[in-house]
């Protein structure tokens, strides 16, 4: 039972890192572009 919930916990936390990274790379170039 907590084997399966901290699997499901790291498989939440890589998602989100990949959804933040997706995310956060367009802004960054957004902001880059504007700043130049």
């Amino acid at each position: 039972m907590l084997l399966g919930m901290t699997i499901r916990i790291r498989r939440f936390s890589a998602f989100s890192r990949v959804v933040g990274v997706v995310l956060l790379v367009p802004w960054y170039i957004f902001q880059s572009g504007f700043s130049v």
